[in-house]
């Protein structure tokens, strides 16, 4: 007997093999299949688990290419071809350099969460990025430090396939972000980056900002669930009034208060470029929903904003839905999970019905958690029906208070 791993994928390898063997002896059609019937002797546990994922994959491709294959060999196929990938998985965690390099031609390589560290990422950069067809590159979770973070930033210097690289939670400080800065400024094919949940401060993100001018072709850029505050907004406004390529732009869950939107005011009143900000979960208060709806009315790009859990009450609404009824370019708003109650929808509902003639393009209104009556449910099914035909309010609860019917969540009206 050889020794057995303790793994469900290995054993569950070799008895598919021993099946496979045991049909290949009963079917006359397989006494082609040399492969099945002469394998040499195995010696060691890891040539075993290599031999039986080498006889499932050429038993069953035989199989299916003799005739008719049945409905049972079919399903057997598609067994073996999601056991041969979690297998290739497992493999690549004991050794992610080799499976790198064995994947470095494939559009996508998924690594997040291997825990590759600083060394391994030092290896991938260092010798590997200069001659890969990647196009989308997953690194999140891998513990890569300030080490790894810049020998993926030096790779990527000269590379010119990467365009989405995903480096959330990599505990990356200071001198990463000023290499992946410097890197930015070098590659001409990067579009896609993700800094999310690194803990970044202000003064760790200010040369990498800096280094965001005309020259960089980055449209989508991730700075959510990090520590950044006003010193970042005062900068990344200067970066969105001469940026011509960001399209989106994501910093909800930091820690963002009225002042820091303040000085983000002005970038984001210039800006052409920027399509989708997301600004959710910060400490904005009603203070922040007035320039909130400054910004609103002013900016000429903006086509989706997220604003949930930013602490606005019911007299926000109608710094809001000012703004809004300003605006002709805005197609999708969320402020749910905030606390506006039922009397600050009926105030925005309000508002947006006076425009006359309407130039709002809304479409979606996303009021999360929400609660509205029926007086406020009225107002949308008859005059915001009917004035804004596109409008569609989404994510609200209803309840009756005449006749104290339970809630009713509504997903879309």
């Amino acid at each position: 007997m050889y020794p057995m791993k303790r793994e469900g994928i290995n054993r569950s390898l070799l008895m598919r093999s021993n099946r496979v063997h045991l049909k290949a002896m009963d079917d006359a059609r397989s006494r082609v299949v040399s492969t099945l019937l002469k394998e040499p002797k195995v010696t060691s546990q890891e040539r075993l688990i290599a031999g039986a994922k080498h006889k499932i994959v050429n038993g069953e491709n035989t199989f299916a290419t003799m005739g008719k294959v049945n409905e049972s060999e079919q399903i057997v196929g598609k067994n073996v071809e999601k056991v041969s990938r979690v297998m290739n998985i497992q493999e690549g965690r004991a050794n992610p350099f080799g499976y790198f390099r064995q994947h470095r031609f494939d559009e996508k390589v998924d690594l997040a969460g291997w825990f590759l560290g600083p060394i391994t990422a030092c290896e991938i950069g260092s010798r590997l990025f200069s001659s890969s067809n990647i196009v989308r590159l997953f690194l999140a979770n891998n513990l890569l430090g300030n080490e790894g973070g810049k020998a993926i930033a030096e790779g990527l210097e000269q590379n010119s396939s990467v365009k989405e690289l995903d480096l959330s939670g990599n505990l990356l400080g200071q001198s990463a972000a000023s290499s992946i800065g410097e890197m930015l400024k070098k590659n001409k094919t990067l579009e896609k980056l993700n800094l999310s949940r690194n803990d970044l401060t202000d003064q760790d993100v200010k040369f990498f900002l800096s280094c965001l001018d005309r020259r960089t072709v980055l449209k989508d850029l991730d700075l959510s669930h990090n520590i950044l505050a006003d010193e970042f907004a005062q900068q990344m406004s200067i970066i969105l009034e001469e940026n011509i390529a960001l399209e989106k732009l994501s910093i909800n869950s930091n820690h963002l208060e009225g002042t820091g939107l303040l000085a983000l005011l002005p970038g984001l009143q210039k800006t052409l470029t920027l399509r989708a900000l997301n600004i959710s979960w910060n400490y904005l208060h009603d203070e922040g929903a007035e320039i909130l709806g400054k910004i609103i009315a002013e900016n000429q790009s903006l086509v989706e904003i997220s604003a949930c859990g930013n602490l606005f009450t019911e007299g926000a609404a109608r710094c809001l839905a000012d703004g809004v009824g300003n605006n002709s370019k805005l197609n999708i708003l969320r402020i749910g999970q905030n606390m506006i109650s039922n009397s600050g929808v009926h105030e925005f509902f309000s508002v947006l019905s006076s425009f006359n003639p309407p130039i709002t393009r809304l479409e979606i209104l996303d009021i999360d958690g929400i609660i509205i009556d029926k007086k406020c449910k009225e107002i949308l099914e008859t005059e915001l029906a009917g004035k804004f035909p596109l409008l569609r309010v989404i994510h609200f609860s209803f309840m009756d208070k005449m006749t104290h019917l339970p809630w009713k969540n509504y997903g879309n009206r």
